[in-house]
């Protein structure tokens, strides 16, 4: 009487593992289901801000560009007002070795 008493609880053990087994297994199963949902929603997020940099790169590398060539124009620019602004000194200089005699010049 005594095995049939084992071999009952330990069935009912068994089976009450299985039950408890699959119950948790269903849970967890819905559980990822909202997971990979929210992870989905997540990654398109992302994806969107990675687009987003994209365009804002895009974006800098013409500034970039563009702030490049107009150094280079500022550059040109600079070394010729530097001639010029030379070229006014010597001629300012001459004249005052010219007209040394004029008061003010």
């Amino acid at each position: 009487m005594a095995f049939w008493l084992a071999l009952l609880v330990y069935l009912g053990a068994a089976l009450g593992g299985i039950a408890y087994a699959v119950l948790r297994g269903l849970a967890l199963w819905r559980k990822v289901k909202r997971t990979g949902g929210t992870f989905g929603e997540q990654a398109a997020r992302v994806a969107a801000g990675g687009d987003q940099i994209q365009v804002h790169t895009e974006r800098m590398n013409a500034s970039v560009a563009r702030l490049g060539e107009t150094s280079r124009r500022l550059s040109t620019s600079r070394r010729l007002l530097d001639v010029q602004l030379q070229a006014v000194r010597e001629a300012r200089e001459t004249m005052r070795r010219l007209l040394w005699f004029v008061p003010g010049a």
